[in-house]
């Protein structure tokens, strides 16, 4: 494939394909890159369980996400780094159900993979480098190829798999014992972790550690330093202790620097969610609805929430 010249930011890219992003995916995928929060882009979200709706700026949504514990990074900080030009090697991102969670995981890795062959790296010592989305299940993860591979040929800037041969492309199922430790690894994600067994993605997570630790010298270009993320929802195990290493992920992103976590409700990031709908929905069981939609870990057996 001849190769153009590469310009595109992600949210420009993801456009290319012709697909319209909802107002909360772009603001997660711009704090992701490190691009400027504006002033002049209002975002409404519902005051769910208020039928009223809220206006924010980008910078002062971050700023009520991080006073509220749903962000682990205010918009003086995350400005700061920014215009240090620092980019997060971690991502931990507890969306709502119905937030297009895979979605994001497809384009975000899909950008990924055209950063890494537009740009290039400084080193033949980069051969056969993985980018992984660990899925639920076998199942998932042929859906996982189906979506990724449609989304790549709508682009002009990829036509998945006719990239370089040392770009490869790993579809795993959550439970496949072919580990990428030992191997070169850009980019893993996690979807739907929280599905996983706890002890599966504390392997996987540490796992990837060393894979990814050439991307970390700084010869290698600030786009392209490693990415781990992980994107799910929570459900009724996900409970606050320490031997749910999501939580662990969760409590441990406050004082790192490196990590960009976001804990959204499902309706502020889906922009399609009716009141009446999310009403049924908590009425039916109102404990799944704080886990699965209002991001909510279980304190304890008394089905209390954090």
């Amino acid at each position: 494939m001849e190769k153009q010249k590469f310009e595109l930011g992600p949210i420009d890219f993801i456009s290319d394909m012709g697909i319209t992003l909802w107002p909360v995916q772009k603001f997660i995928i711009k704090l992701l890159h490190g691009i400027e929060l504006c002033e002049g882009n209002e975002i409404e979200i519902m005051d769910y369980p208020i039928s009223n709706y809220i206006k924010f700026s980008e910078p002062d949504l971050l700023n009520y996400l991080c006073s509220n514990k749903m962000c682990n990074i205010n918009y003086d900080k995350y400005e700061e780094l920014r215009k240090e030009g620092k980019k997060f090697t971690e991502a931990l991102f507890l969306l709502g159900c119905r937030s297009g969670k895979s979605a994001l995981a497809n384009l975000i890795m899909l950008y990924r993979i055209a950063q890494l062959y537009y740009i290039g790296l400084p080193a033949d010592d980069f051969n056969s480098i993985l980018e992984v989305i660990f899925s639920q299940n076998i199942c998932q993860s042929s859906d996982t190829l189906h979506n990724i591979t449609y989304l790549s040929q709508q682009s002009k800037y990829l036509s998945y798999p006719a990239v370089e041969q040392k770009i490869k492309l790993w579809l795993k199922s959550c439970s496949s014992k072919t580990a990428i430790r030992g191997r070169l690894c850009h980019t893993a994600i996690l979807d739907d972790a929280s599905e996983y067994k706890a002890e599966r993605v504390e392997e996987i997570y540490y796992g990837a550690r060393p894979a990814m630790a050439p991307f970390a010298i700084s010869s290698v270009p600030v786009d392209l330093r490693h990415l781990f993320m992980t994107i799910t929802s929570l459900n009724k195990n996900s409970i606050a202790e320490e031997s749910n290493f999501i939580y662990t992920m969760f409590l441990n992103s406050f004082d790192n620097s490196d990590t960009l976590m976001l804990r959204l409700p499902s309706w502020f990031v889906n922009p399609n969610l009716s009141f009446d709908s999310l009403q049924e929905i908590n009425i039916a069981d109102p404990v799944a609805f704080k886990a699965e939609f209002e991001s909510q870990f279980i304190l304890n057996s008394e089905n209390k929430f954090v």
